[in-house]
């Protein structure tokens, strides 16, 4: 009878064996995605916080920079000198010598993604 329930009892242990294993590979695996996951979504939050926070600094630079253009174009206006910006056209109007002059913007400066432009 012992020689009848060796082989089960080898059997048993055999597939317990590769089921086990099975398992701890899985389980390793999920626990493997599960981190590059965790970590992708971080990295992800991080960058779109920096993204945020660029957009912000841009926001005020170009607030400040409309209320230059506003004071340059109020001094120009002082001195009957009128400035109109409409897109990519500068309008220069000088009412004193009655002349105007038009300007097309030929390209703006990229700023450098490194840098910030710097």
């Amino acid at each position: 009878m012992l020689d009848n329930l060796l082989p089960v009892i080898t059997f048993i242990i055999a597939v317990s064996g590769i089921v086990g294993t099975a398992l701890t590979y899985r389980n390793a695996r999920s626990n493997g995605l599960t981190t590059i996951q965790k970590d992708t979504i971080e990295a992800m939050q991080r960058r779109i916080d920096t993204l945020e926070d660029e957009y912000a600094s841009l926001k005020k630079e170009n607030n400040r920079l409309s209320g230059v253009i506003e004071t340059i174009c109020s001094a120009l206006k002082q001195k009957s000198i009128f400035l109109t910006v409409e897109g990519e056209m500068i309008t220069i109007e000088d009412n004193r010598a009655h002349t105007a002059k038009a300007v097309i913007r030929k390209s703006v400066r990229k700023l450098d993604a490194t840098t910030g432009g710097n």
